[in-house]
């Protein structure tokens, strides 16, 4: 194991504001934040880079393409080019230290992490060829989930569309449907928690 220092770099600090991130733009724009939205028209960085938020929750973006980050952002890109796949150590991190990096959040208010504790985040030093073959492995997985995401978005439409040709918009009623109020075709039965003299309800074990 190495720690993250020893592998990678930090890049120049950003002193672009999160708030000037626009719409649209030629390039990604990255905060601190687990989403990436925004766009500028400048960049700042080229190459297989990390980006740690460092404001709020953990996050951490791997991207290849020239992009932005603001002031509550870091970026470190590898030492050693020949010998790291970036996009290993980020599926590395975010499946497993993620919450090493929660971890790492100090402060009141909105907390934040330091570039001295993800400096010390251990890393496993493996060869070239492994890491080419988890990568190659994830990313199948993640193109899957994707795909598998994806259908299930069409399938909710599909469902949705179905019952307006149905029945219409249920505020809307344009089909006249007769509507009733709950309580008259059914009982509603509250929450609460019944009364431990009740027998009924406790004392009792399940016999396997």
């Amino acid at each position: 194991m190495k720690k993250f220092e020893e592998l990678f770099e930090y890049q120049s600090k950003s002193g672009i504001k999160a708030g000037d991130g626009l719409k649209t733009g030629k390039y990604p724009f990255f905060t601190s934040s687990n989403l990436q939205v925004k766009r500028l028209n400048e960049h700042q960085f080229d190459g297989d880079s990390l980006i740690f938020g460092t404001g709020g929750e953990a996050s951490v973006h791997f991207v290849t393409e020239k992009f932005a980050v603001s002031t509550d952002c870091l970026v470190a890109q590898p030492k050693e080019k020949q010998k790291i796949i970036t996009k290993y150590y980020y599926y590395y991190l975010k499946n497993n230290n993620m919450r090493i990096l929660e971890k790492g959040f100090k402060g009141a208010g909105l907390k934040h992490i330091s570039k001295g504790f993800i400096s010390q985040i251990s890393l496993p030093e493996t060869d070239l060829n492994t890491q080419n073959k988890v990568v190659q492995m994830l990313d199948k997985s993640d193109s899957l989930r994707q795909k598998r995401k994806e259908q299930i978005k069409l399938l909710d439409d599909f469902l949705k569309s179905k019952f307006l040709e149905m029945f219409g918009d249920p505020l809307a009623n344009p089909k006249s449907i007769r509507q009733e109020r709950i309580g008259d075709v059914g009982s509603v039965i509250t929450g609460n928690t019944p009364s431990r003299q009740n027998k009924d309800y406790y004392g009792h074990y399940l016999e396997w």
